[in-house]
């Protein structure tokens, strides 16, 4: 329990600052997002098409207001799920300002942060081909498609390995909770 406690002290130094750097980033991120969309939705649309299937460039498309939507929807889940996964992260950074590291509920919350950080670069990655069908829709039936694509970059890799990291963290205290409260009740 000792040893606990020492491993708490340098947690409620800097904790609550931590966590509200962290929540800003993940509003800033929620926040640019919808600004582009708001003020540069044809560059997005442009960028999205470009990305897709170049040549649809080429010919004078018009895109249906569901098609658009669908779009923003989709270029919208992975900064939501990003953000999200912050917003536990920086949850267990205020929540141990507090002194309250090693509880079930702030190792649940780091977990679910850890996960949502993982899930996110795939999401990312599957969303491209979503996003070729959601351009299909304003398309003729002749000139239709489907890209399949999996994104997978070192800026995804980078993120899984965050998430993989938070996980281990979670997990790590997961076990050292178990083992304090067992001494516990041995002493």
């Amino acid at each position: 329990m000792i040893i606990l406690y020492y491993l708490t002290i340098p947690f409620g130094i800097g904790s609550k600052s931590v966590a509200f750097i962290i929540w800003i980033m993940a509003i800033a991120d929620l926040v640019c997002d919808y600004y582009f969309w708001a003020t540069q939705k044809e560059q997005m649309l442009y960028g999205i098409i470009e990305n897709i299937d170049p040549t649809l460039l080429d010919k004078s498309i018009e895109l249906s207001s569901i098609s658009v939507i669908l779009l923003m929807l989709l270029t919208h889940i992975p900064v939501l799920i990003s953000s999200i996964s912050l917003f536990f992260v920086g949850y267990f950074f205020f929540e141990a300002s507090k002194g309250e590291i090693w509880t079930q509920r702030n190792i649940k919350t780091l977990f679910i942060g850890g996960i949502l950080a993982v899930i996110t670069p795939i999401v990312n990655g599957m969303l491209g081909s979503l996003t070729s069908l959601a351009l299909s829709i304003s398309l003729p039936p002749g000139e239709r498609i489907f890209v399949f694509y999996l994104g997978f970059s070192l800026n995804a890799m980078r993120e899984i390995i965050y998430g993989i990291m938070i996980l281990s963290l979670a997990l790590i205290m997961k076990e050292a909770k178990k083992i304090s409260d067992e001494n516990q009740q041995y002493i």
